[in-house]
């Protein structure tokens, strides 16, 4: 208790002059990253960029390229000199050196010699290497472990098709519990058509509940749907919820089996899949959904917090302490401290680990402060609950800030649209912030027009959607089984999971405020 009530003010009066000095004050993690990244972007000298290296929490490719915009190669230090070296560069470097920069992509892009291979020292890796200079490299691969294979799969980027655009011979062989998601991913993202076809001719029996999934997912393309109804009823045993009732929807849409959807109907997750079966059904939702007016909410006090919700590092260690918190009373005790109004979230984000996360918050956190109408402010809260549950100052590994994870690089441009002055750290505010995510979500639905659409521009970006909607097969009139089989097709997987849980989000917001929306017409107002 007495940890809690001291950073409610360790960081009060924050002053975000951002400095060599600041930085190296503020605590260790990705609050401090974006920092990191920020101060990069400035004229500073070689030795402040060679003292920023060690502060760093998570060396993303991102952060690595701003640095090397900043040191010349020779005064990185020795792991980030070496993983930047060429393979040539590498073969004239000491066996230290070799071993942090060799990639494992040089097997299938440089000859390999018998002394070069002597110079690698993971096992691991040079069992990988082999196999990757095997006559036949698909089937080596497939005949290898499920690790060697999910490895493989997800080093080589966009050497990838030279491997896995094939036909493989021993497709049969796919059978393994740890291909972990390379082989799900490699069927969802439509890139290796001769590998997917070859799946069509054998029945693979051995192989983990995402991999089963994909494979379902890869016979339903095909109208194979008594084999894609066998591999999602093998998935619909999974443990992870999420997946489980994704596969008992295409289980009950291939054999309309009652049973199945009152199964769905029943989860506890809340998720599209388990909304829709539940409205199917005229029955609630089998949780128990807490808006505002739910009494735990009694009695919050209007004042504002001393607690600084716009501070990302009071936040980070909050968070960070209150994950250690095993004790339910302790929690309860915890979560008195931020009874206020403008720290909703935090009570919340205490209170669902309070409850197990077995209760569903909707709320609409410093609503009083956008003027929005009611479609708008649906989809600006349920894209809110998704990117940082209405928390004002999180920040994201990939720097997007605060309650609407608006990008850095955007910041600039909404403001001189909107027509207001605001900076980066102005996103940790959540008045401007839910300014700024109503102002791109109109912004988006003026061109994609449609919510889920626009759900899918907002988290990958609009280029990325656009580019895939330029396709006349996905959100097709003439497919059976879509809109719900091109979401499942969705490219990036984060966008693919974003977009499925932003729309349970909207359509559970609008039932609250009044507005039901039937599923089925909602969904397919999007085919074209």
């Amino acid at each position: 208790m007495l940890l809690v009530f001291s950073l409610i003010s360790l960081f009060s009066g924050i002053l975000y002059s951002n400095s060599l000095e600041f930085i190296e004050s503020k605590p260790r993690g990705i609050a401090r990253d974006f920092y990191i990244y920020e101060y990069l972007q400035g004229n500073i000298s070689q030795d402040e960029a060679i003292k920023l290296y060690p502060l760093i929490e998570n060396k993303s490719p991102k952060m690595i390229n701003a640095l090397l915009d900043k040191i010349p190669k020779e005064k990185l230090q020795k792991d980030l000199y070496c993983k930047n070296l060429s393979y040539k560069e590498l073969l004239n470097s000491d066996d230290e050196c070799f071993n942090l920069g060799f990639k494992l992509v040089y097997a299938i892009n440089e000859k390999i010699d018998k002394k070069t291979l002597s110079r690698i020292n993971s096992k691991k890796i040079l069992n990988q290497v082999k196999i990757l200079e095997s006559k036949n490299i698909l089937d080596s691969i497939i005949a290898a472990s499920g690790e060697d294979f999910s490895d493989i799969y997800f080093t080589l980027g966009s050497a990838r098709a030279n491997v896995f655009n094939n036909t493989p011979k021993k497709s049969q062989l796919l059978s393994n519990k740890n291909y972990n998601k390379a082989l799900y991913h490699l069927i969802i993202s439509n890139q290796y058509p001769k590998f997917t076809q070859a799946l069509l001719k054998v029945t693979i029996k051995d192989v983990n509940d995402w991999s089963f999934f994909a494979l379902g997912l890869n016979e339903l393309n095909a109208k194979n749907t008594k084999k894609a109804l066998d591999y999602f009823l093998k998935a619909s045993n999974s443990k992870n919820l999420f997946l489980r009732d994704k596969s008992l929807f295409w289980v009950y849409k291939l054999s309309n089996n009652k049973d199945v959807l009152n199964q769905l109907a029943d989860s506890h997750n809340f998720n599209l899949y388990s909304l829709y079966a539940s409205r199917l059904l005229k029955k609630a939702p089998n949780l128990e959904i807490i808006t505002i007016d739910d009494p735990i909410f009694r009695g919050l006090i209007k004042d504002k917090s001393p607690f600084d919700i716009s501070n990302p590092f009071e936040w980070q260690i909050l968070s960070q302490n209150i994950a250690l918190v095993k004790d339910k009373e302790n929690l309860l005790h915890i979560a008195k401290l931020f009874y206020y109004e403008n720290t909703l979230p935090h009570l919340i984000f205490i209170l669902n680990r309070y409850f197990n996360y077995s209760k569903k918050f909707f709320v609409m956190p410093y609503s009083d402060e956008i003027d929005v109408d009611a479609n708008t402010k649906a989809l600006l809260y349920a894209v809110a609950k998704q990117e940082s549950k209405f928390l004002p100052s999180v920040v994201s590994r990939s720097y997007a800030l605060g309650i609407m994870q608006i990008m850095p690089f955007n910041v600039s441009y909404f403001a001189k649209n909107i027509g207001i002055e605001a900076t980066k750290e102005d996103m940790f505010n959540p008045k401007i912030a839910l300014k700024f995510g109503a102002y791109y979500l109109e912004h988006l639905n003026k061109e994609f027009k449609h919510p889920l659409f626009v759900s899918y521009a907002y988290n990958g970006g609009p280029t990325f959607i656009r580019n895939h909607l330029k396709d006349i097969k996905v959100f097709s009139k003439s497919n059976k089984y879509d809109p719900w089989l091109s979401m499942e097709f969705i490219p990036y997987e984060e966008s693919r999971i974003y977009g499925i849980k932003v729309m349970a989000n909207y359509i559970m917001y609008n039932e609250i405020a009044g507005n039901y929306i039937d599923i089925d017409e909602f969904l397919d107002s999007a085919l074209r």
